[in-house]
Formats: C-alpha cells, sequence, structure tokens
C-alpha cells in the first residue's frame, strides 16, 4: 500500500508541480494498473501510474450553451466550458473507456484513456 500528493492546487497552472488535490471525488484503475482521479475542485482528472508517478492530466473542455443548461445556485467560477470532473467508470472492454460526469451542465462524458472526449 502507498500513498501521494497533498491538499491544493498545484499543478493548475503549467510551470506548477501536480499531486496535489482539491476535493478527489473519485478514483478508477485501468488495465495498465494506471490511476484515475476525479480532482473535482481543480477541475481535472489526474492520472499516476501505481507507484504514484504523475503521468498526465485530462480536462473536461467541452462547450454548451449557458442560457439553454441554467444553474441553480451560484454560477461556477470555472473557465468557460471547463466543467468539474465528478466520477470516475472504466470499462473493463476490449478498448477500455473512462466515463465521468460533471455537476453543470448535468453531462456524462465517454472518453478515451488519454482524455479525448468522444460523446
Amino acid at each position: 500500500m502507498t500513498s501521494w500528493g497533498s491538499r491544493g492546487r498545484g499543478g493548475v497552472h503549467a510551470d506548477e508541480n501536480p499531486s496535489q488535490f482539491n476535493t478527489p471525488h473519485n478514483i478508477g484503475v485501468d488495465r495498465q494498473n494506471n490511476v484515475y482521479v476525479a480532482d473535482r475542485n481543480n477541475r481535472r482528472i489526474q492520472v499516476f501510474d501505481a507507484s504514484g508517478k504523475f503521468l498526465r492530466m485530462l480536462h473536461l473542455n467541452a462547450p454548451y450553451d449557458k442560457t439553454r443548461h441554467p444553474v441553480l445556485g451560484n454560477t461556477p467560477m470555472n473557465p468557460p466550458d471547463e466543467t468539474q470532473p465528478w466520477t470516475i467508470c472504466i470499462t473493463n472492454t476490449p478498448t477500455q473507456y473512462l466515463y465521468t460526469s460533471d455537476q453543470e451542465p448535468g453531462r456524462i462524458y465517454k472518453m478515451t484513456l488519454d482524455g479525448r472526449i468522444l460523446g
């Protein structure tokens, strides 16, 4: 067993060290034992190998019409069209896919494991 990371916003900007989390909401593991963390309040999915070495970040940059998808309560302070991943589900199919969801506008995304949004 092992652990890594700390609380914070590190890695949000290109010159910062990743492996910091702000409300990690869900975790999934693919067939290669890579660990996917839905780092909700940092608006990203972080990917690590089994020993905790940072591999990459995935972002949900999918435009939507904010006039057709109203927000209840306060408007989120996210950058335009960048949503917060809440869930991780990795399929056990020959080609693995990652499914994730967001709060606003409330969508489910089908993605490749390298972060390309398919639908």
